[in-house]
């Protein structure tokens, strides 16, 4: 939605403030090592907010970002491993535990395990504007009783002022702590990209997990003037083959 038509007096309408040192928003085509996109994935802004609040009765949908700090890449190199831990060592943690009043053997990875040294393109100081609205979803049970946007416009208020989340919000990757606070004109400054057209190519746009299947879906943003609309989700789909 363009930025001019974003009506923020509406109650289902909500603008929040993030920020932070790093970012992460990998590029699915990149196999091994991680490099970012330029700018946040709708998705990504998604789990984001659902991570200050969460209600099994609705949903983010994101309407638009603003980019206020320039665009500027990171490389890092660090020490990964190449396996997972299995869910049946966590089992058989669990279980020895019960048997022996609360108490297991060490639970992690050997320390003469295999590393690799993997290297990812973050993005450094990064700040933007999110707009987003509340919808109902239709497969909630009794959304006529759940569903009351003034109660949650209430609280999403109430955690951004306080700074309280429902668990670590986070830039793509856990160690890229965002912060986030109501959205404020004043703090903001003008983006570095105004009176540009800035074309960001073919991006992830969100999954669609129906039918036990999982379908990326992608779309072309532009960013003018440092804003990048986000279609909304019937769009994107309707125009997938």
């Amino acid at each position: 939605m363009k930025l001019s038509d974003i009506n923020l007096m509406s109650r289902a309408v909500i603008a929040v403030d993030v920020w932070g040192k790093l970012a992460m928003f990998t590029r699915p085509e990149y196999k091994v090592e991680r490099y970012s996109y330029d700018v946040p994935t709708p998705s990504s802004m998604r789990g984001l907010l659902q991570s200050i609040y969460w209600h099994p009765s609705f949903d983010y949908e994101i309407l638009g970002i603003q980019v206020h700090n320039p665009i500027r890449h990171m490389s890092m190199t660090r020490n990964e491993l190449p396996s997972m831990l299995s869910s049946g060592s966590v089992y058989g943690a669990m279980k020895q535990a019960l048997e022996n009043g609360g108490r297991a053997d060490p639970l992690g990875v050997s320390p003469y395990a295999t590393r690799q040294q993997r290297s990812s393109s973050f993005l450094r100081d990064v700040r933007y504007t999110l707009y987003t609205k509340v919808v109902p979803l239709k497969n909630s049970p009794k959304p006529g009783e759940l569903y009351d946007v003034e109660k949650i416009r209430h609280i999403i208020d109430r955690r951004l002022a306080k700074g309280s989340s429902f668990r670590s919000v986070y830039f793509g990757l856990k160690e890229c702590t965002a912060f986030f606070a109501p959205h404020n004109p004043k703090e903001n400054p003008t983006s570095p990209y105004q009176g540009t057209t800035v074309d960001l190519g073919i991006m992830f746009f969100d999954s669609d997990y129906q039918d036990k299947k999982v379908r990326p879906y992608f779309y072309h943003p532009f960013m003018v003037d440092g804003y990048i609309d986000v279609p909304s989700v019937r769009e994107v789909i309707s125009r997938a083959p």
